[in-house]
């Protein structure tokens, strides 16, 4: 995940290797663990998803990304400046 940490404007730039043509499913929790955000995707040949901050209004803070993909979670933390 790139930028980390981000400006509530940025694109986050999301790498996901051998998942070409897969579903995948982003969540954002804020610290409370209350969802903010949902969206699906399709990985693209590059490999890239960029999930555009600039429509939800993200206080600065921690928040926490759940990337769901095949079935399998991942989760990571994002930093709002």
């Amino acid at each position: 995940i790139s930028p980390n940490p981000v400006k509530n404007s940025d694109l986050i730039k999301i790498k996901l290797n051998s998942f070409i043509n897969a579903p995948v499913t982003i969540n954002v929790f804020n610290l409370q663990g209350v969802e903010i955000e949902n969206q699906t995707f399709t990985v693209s040949n590059n490999d890239l998803i960029e999930l555009d901050l600039s429509p939800i209004s993200m206080p600065k803070g921690i928040y926490f990304l759940e990337i769901e993909v095949e079935g399998e979670k991942y989760n990571s933390k994002l930093i709002v400046h």
